[in-house]
């Protein structure tokens, strides 16, 4: 034992078995198989595959699966092209140990792809490290002669699928007869042709391995060696007891190749638990049988161990079983070989000289860049300070002092010459005005201080002072007038740069903007703001849209344009826009032509072609120009449109508001635009008001009994 820990000579593992018989399976062909039993307890049982009844078309498969800390999340399904072969559902390892490979034997067909699809209900696949514990899971699939198809660990090496992974497709395989369930190979784990899931030596192994470092730029590179892996290393195996009071009748093993370790156990006195030291190679897998007697079966539940690697590794984690419904014994296998690490040693340059200033331990290749030592003061201070040393040695310390004896400051104990002063005359008394702090010698020509400005350039400049005291005021220029615009109340020298005030609009978007204005107020009294806002429009008072209120024309200026607006007149101007109604002229269509003798205008013309429609319709004549005259006389007195149509008159006509129908005849009449359009309907009213309706041409339709009489009628202002 040392320090806490049991250590195993290599050669002591055989030497050290128990000397009693032990009973158990002795068939090595058996899963019950006990590699230390020495008496077989008749109970071994065949290898399972011998159990399978394929048919003549189909194979086996083995997968074996190795759950992590938590096996009850973990399924995985294989498929074939048909669909699911087999399936281990979620639960099936609940209370498996982590760590520990379960066997799955079934029948498939040959020579099919086939996949495995792995489930995890948690989401950190086989990762069973992520999440506080120790062991990570693994699936392997293999062919009837042992031959790996598949490998999980190959494709993620900590398992960490998340939820589900699905397996490259890979084939089945053919049909395995007893004989050809023999693999051959080289046996021998220390030949470089090693092939550890041979069951038969070909006695054929290749050169045996030669460690060294293969790698030609590594320090420490043999030319002779075919390997860099160390070969062997040793294996920390951890036990404990739940309940420090020993394991009973229970025992650990482990086998690998054709050697067998001692039992491993824990006696009443250990404590809860024990370290070993395991030596074991890295090539050959590693076996662990935990074996158990009915006797010790309650206290199974109390044991746990733990295989660590040489560089720390967890390789097989089982924890307390907390259970007991277990069979006996209870194997744990691992396939996995991992490497104890390469021999080769980089190359670190530096210089390897010990005798060298920059000697470097830590080197193992010169790299030509020794430095000898050299002896000196390094102390860039001293007296003897030497700049090639780069090792101290006595160094002196400095008197600096001036060694010139002629100097006014001469120190006869100095060792380095400093600063020599001569001798400087002047002034020595440091009240003086002219005192001299570098004379050292008095020569009496000392000059009492006069304080005051002595700036000429300063408004208060004292030409007597000789010292400044400094009270000097700078000079400020500027207008010192207080009744200017830009009097400078800072200013103590006037520079004739004084402006007066200038009133008015500063504003440049107002109408009054005065340029020249340096106060925007109306006067020195008035502080309102002069600034008049510009009002676009038109500003000319003869135009149509002459705007008062306007102080700047935006051109929008229309000229007044007065003549006819009645389209329906016949001299109607399109362009006017002052309507002059009484210059409009309305044509009778009669057959003399427009204003031929007279416009329509003319109510008593109207009345004529209206009572005569012959003066109409034929050329005037005397008795057209009669009637012309009579209306014209009448009209004088009356202002009458009298209708030859059974004594019925309308007047006047043209009309601006009222229009009058006499007759003793019983009527009713409508009036219409010019348009056709009903205004006024089946009136009996004598007096007709019309001054709401809009000027223009109107026309009244007059009915007694089944006659009508048709009146054109003329509305102006």
């Amino acid at each position: 034992v040392n320090g806490g820990t049991v250590v195993l000579d290599t050669n002591c593992w055989e030497k050290c078995l128990d000397c009693a018989d032990i009973i158990g399976c002795t068939d090595t062909t058996s899963p019950e198989f006990n590699p230390w039993a020495t008496v077989s307890d008749g109970k071994c049982v065949g290898d399972p595959r011998d159990t399978l009844t394929c048919s003549s078309s189909e194979t086996f498969l083995n997968v074996e699966f190795t759950p992590d800390d938590y096996g009850s999340e973990s399924s995985w399904i294989l498929y074939d092209n048909n669909g699911a072969v087999y399936t281990a559902s979620k639960g099936t390892y609940t209370g498996a140990s982590p760590g520990r490979t379960i066997s799955h034997y079934f029948c498939v067909d040959t020579n099919v792809l086939v996949d495995v699809i792995i489930e995890d209900q948690y989401g950190d696949g086989l990762n069973g490290t992520l999440f506080g514990g120790q062991v990570d899971g693994n699936l392997e699939v293999f062919n009837c002669k042992g031959d790996t198809l598949f490998s999980l660990s190959d494709t993620i090496p900590n398992g960490n699928f998340g939820y589900l992974f699905t397996s490259p497709q890979f084939k089945t395989g053919t049909i395995c007869k007893d004989s050809n369930t023999t693999i051959y190979g080289c046996m021998n784990p220390f030949s470089t042709t090693y092939n550890p899931k041979a069951t038969q030596d070909t006695g054929k192994c290749g050169p045996p391995r030669i460690v060294g470092c293969t790698d030609t730029s590594a320090f420490n590179y043999v030319d002779t060696a075919n390997t860099s892996e160390i070969m062997t290393g040793k294996y920390t195996l951890k036990i404990y007891d739940g309940a420090s009071n020993g394991w009973g009748g229970t025992w650990l093993g482990i086998k690998q190749g054709e050697k067998l370790s001692p039992q491993f156990q824990i006696g009443p006195s250990d404590g809860n638990s024990l370290t070993f030291e395991v030596p074991l190679n890295i090539y050959e897998p590693i076996d662990l049988y935990l074996f158990t007697t009915p006797q010790s079966q309650n206290s199974i539940a109390q044991v746990a161990y733990i295989l660590y690697g040489p560089l720390g590794d967890t390789l097989v984690y089982v924890p307390y079983w907390g259970a007991t419904t277990l069979q006996f014994p209870i194997i744990q296998r691992v396939k996995s070989q991992p490497t104890f690490g390469d021999v080769c040693i980089e190359k670190v340059f530096g210089c390897t000289d010990s005798t060298s200033f920059n000697y470097d331990s830590l080197a193992n290749t010169n790299d030509g860049s020794c430095i000898p030592v050299i002896a000196g003061c390094m102390n860039p201070l001293s007296f003897n300070y030497n700049p090639n040393a780069n090792t101290p040695d006595t160094c002196i310390a400095i008197k600096v002092g001036c060694t010139d004896s002629t100097m006014w400051n001469y120190d006869p104990t100095a060792n380095t010459s400093g600063t020599c002063i001569p001798y400087i005359y002047g002034c020595t008394d440091s009240t003086s005005f002219n005192y001299n702090p570098l004379a050292n010698t008095d020569d009496g020509s000392c000059i009492p201080v006069i304080y005051g400005c002595t700036d000429p350039t300063s408004f208060n400049y004292n030409p007597q002072a000789n010292t400044d005291n400094g009270s000097c005021i700078p000079r400020i220029y500027g207008c010192i007038d207080s009744t200017m615009w830009n009097y400078n109340p800072k200013a103590n020298t006037d520079n004739g740069s004084c402006i007066p005030y200038i009133y008015g609009c500063m504003d440049p978007n107002a109408f009054n903007y005065d340029p020249l204005a340096n106060t925007n107020q109306v006067s020195a009294t008035d502080f309102s703001n002069p600034c008049i806002p510009i009002i676009y429009g038109c500003t000319d008072s003869t135009a149509l849209n002459y705007d008062p209120n306007a102080n700047t024309d935006n051109g929008t200026c229309i000229p007044p344009i007065v003549g006819c607006t009645d389209p329906t007149a016949y001299n109607y101007n399109p362009d006017a826009n002052v309507p002059d109604s009484a210059s409009c002229l309305y044509d009778a269509g009669c057959i003399d032509g427009p204003g031929n003798p007279y416009w329509l205008n003319d109510p008593c013309y109207a009345w004529v072609i209206d009572v005569d429609n012959y003066c109409c319709t034929n050329s005037w004549d005397p008795d057209c120009q009669a009637l012309y005259d009579y209306c014209a006389i009448a009209n004088d007195l009356l202002n009458i449109d009298e209708i030859g149509f059974n004594n019925i008159i309308v007047y006047p006509n043209p009309t601006r508001d009222f229009l009058n129908i006499v007759t003793n005849l019983d009527i009713t009449y409508n009036l219409y635009d010019f348009t056709g359009k009903l205004v006024i309907e089946n009136s009996k009213e004598r007096i007709l008001d019309i001054s709401t309706l809009s000027n223009g041409i109107y026309f009244l339709s007059i009915k007694h009994h089944d006659k009508i009489f048709n009146k054109r009628i003329i509305k102006e202002d």
